[in-house]
């Protein structure tokens, strides 16, 4: 049976697989403090007098201490009579080197040293690790090569951390431990479920931690568990929950067992046949009209310079059939060009790449386009400068639009919220270009929604959103004109949203080729907006009231001169079509 170095998978407004992951320097490398914060909690990780010091280095005692702490190891009580090595009599981690060492999960650096207190590095870590999983590693290079495998290496932090071999600082430890409790070890299992099954811990322990939320939470939709999750805090952003879960479909589509029932799990889809007739009407209701342009496109991709595998005719059959996807043949010398050209083309050039190298064996790609104009413009002589206040405090002058009228609002203590539509109305025009009428399209129906809070930043968007009644009210609204282009991993997400099994060589997705099997290796989402005084043009691939004629009232002031979140929604199927946070000025 033919393995493969990964599916790869286009989202969100694209969103890809690749099989490898570009490193990264020390530098680029954020601390891990809320994966620091989840370990502790759960009691694996220490802190010091001095806090949990997550940029101190770790020493190769520290190291397997974590490691202990980490994988529930549990050790008979035997004593040892005469120290193995010198160096660590008398040492704070004696015992546990003891262990350690007399099991086989570490050596010294000779016979008569063990250098407790050296530092550790991401490949001595990583073996480490590795070795008290169940694999046999028996150099620092294998480590690399089996964490790959084993998918502990799961992101470009992981990755570069071990591929390059840096010295381990305690953020890297964390957010390696991190990572193996939703690793496989050499049996198949997950570490996590194993600790569970040994009565170390209860489900309900790792929620919040490893699923992207706390329990409550595991009911939010799908759309706020990835806002949840993902949320970076140094520059604005955007995601498509609608081109994520159809490049999920996608791989669950030509999935099997326990990898497809994660992807279902994760998608919150619990029968494909349905989400597979839903998403046919979808596609077919957004391509009727061009009042609002909401198009969805899908496709798959094999390259055949990597691999002789063909995808199935059943396989085939259900994305042209409900997906309307196209199927493809690529070589290495053309790959590049002609999946970002399709890219290009499907998002109206707002998104001209996707990858840069051909190392795939297969693609799936999904690409969103959206371009609506308001149904009340704002008046561009209307727009000024004025004051954005970002997420630290800083100022920026930037350009604002305003606009005075009823809209639908909500305010509480904490929060407010405003709705604009964009236009269904088309308008028609005879043969020499006079104007013949309009034509409301009932069918569809877009808003964006603005969420804008006092102070902090807005959890479970879409959740709120269903929640409160928005009523129809006089403001005088203003928000800055904004452009946003956004790339990410979706790796980590997926793992927090349950998807384990298809990054890993256990993966089933045979229904997808006439013979052999592949697993996920990579994702990327990419996505573009751009909002201004006529409307919202936006693009992902995985991968969004009247005035009458009596005197106004005091009109309501509703300022989007702070960090908001904006959700763009299909109001009548509920679909949300993108979601961001705009929290710095451009």
């Amino acid at each position: 049976m033919k393995r493969i170095t990964g599916i790869l998978l286009v989202f969100g407004l694209l969103c890809s697989l690749t099989a490898g992951a570009a490193t990264l320097s020390r530098e680029e490398i954020p601390l891990a403090e809320r994966e620091a914060a989840g370990l502790q909690r759960l009691g694996m990780l220490l802190g010091t007098e001095n806090g949990l010091e997550l940029e101190r280095e770790v020493t190769r005692a520290e190291a397997i201490v974590l490691i202990s702490r980490v994988t529930g190891l549990v050790f008979p009580d035997i004593g040892y009579p005469e120290p193995s090595f010198g160096d660590i009599q008398g040492h704070w981690a004696e015992d546990m080197i003891e262990k350690f060492y007399h099991a086989g999960y570490i050596n010294g650096v000779s016979e008569t040293r063990f250098e407790p207190d050296r530092t550790v590095t991401g490949k001595e870590f990583a073996k480490i690790l590795l070795t008290v999983l169940g694999y046999e590693i028996t150099d620092l290079e294998q480590a690399y090569e089996k964490g790959r495998e084993s998918d502990l290496l799961n992101n470009n932090f992981t990755t570069s951390v071990v591929y390059h071999d840096m010295t381990l600082l305690r953020s890297d430890a964390v957010r390696l431990c991190r990572s193996a409790l939703t690793t496989l070890d050499a049996s198949g299992k997950m570490l996590y479920k194993k600790l569970i099954e040994n009565g170390m811990y209860q489900q309900s322990d790792f929620e919040g931690f490893l699923f992207g939320g706390t329990p409550a939470a595991k009911k939010t939709t799908f759309a706020d568990e990835i806002n949840n999750t993902l949320m970076p805090q140094d520059q604005n952003y955007m995601f498509s929950p609608l081109s994520i879960r159809m490049a999920l479909a996608l791989a669950a589509n030509g999935a099997e067992g326990e990898t497809k029932s994660e992807i279902l799990g994760a998608m919150k889809a619990e029968d494909l046949d349905a989400f597979n007739e839903q998403a046919k009407k979808l596609i077919e209701t957004y391509s009727k009209t061009d009042v609002v342009k909401l198009n969805v496109a899908n496709s798959i991709w094999i390259n055949r310079s990597r691999c002789e595998m063909q995808f199935s005719e059943a396989y085939r059959k259900s994305i042209a059939d409900f997906y309307r996807g196209d199927a493809f043949e690529v070589t290495d010398a053309n790959a590049v060009k002609e999946i970002n050209s399709w890219v290009s083309e499907k998002t109206n050039g707002k998104i001209p790449t996707l990858i840069n190298d051909p190392d795939f064996w297969a693609y799936l790609a999904n690409a969103v386009y959206f371009k609506g104009q308001w149904q009340m413009p704002f008046n561009p002589g209307a727009t000024k400068k004025e004051t954005f206040t970002d997420r630290h405090g800083e100022k920026a002058e930037m350009d604002f639009m305003h606009k005075t009228g009823y809209f639908n609002y909500f305010e509480n203590d904490g929060l407010q919220m405003i709705e604009l539509p964009y236009s269904n109305r088309e308008v028609k025009l005879d043969e020499n270009g006079e104007y013949a009428g309009s034509e409301y399209h009932e069918e569809l129906s877009v808003s964006m929604f603005l969420l804008i809070p006092k102070e902090g930043r807005v959890t479970n968007a879409e959740a709120l959103l269903k929640s409160e009644t928005l009523q129809s009210a006089y403001v005088h609204f203003s928000m800055p004109k904004f452009k946003t282009e956004f790339s990410t991993s979706l790796n980590d997400i997926f793992h927090a949203l349950g998807i384990k099994r298809a990054f890993s060589r256990q993966a089933e997705f045979g229904k997808m080729f006439t013979e052999g099997n592949m697993w996920i290796s990579n994702t990327i989402h990419k996505t573009y907006i751009n909002v201004d005084e006529n409307g919202t043009e936006a693009a992902a691939v995985t991968g969004i009231a009247m005035a009458g004629a009596a005197l106004p009232p005091q009109p309501i002031e509703c300022r989007a001169d702070r960090p908001f979140t904006y959700i763009i929604r299909d109001n009548l199927s509920g679909e949300i079509l993108f979601m961001g946070e705009y929290a710095f000025a451009d």
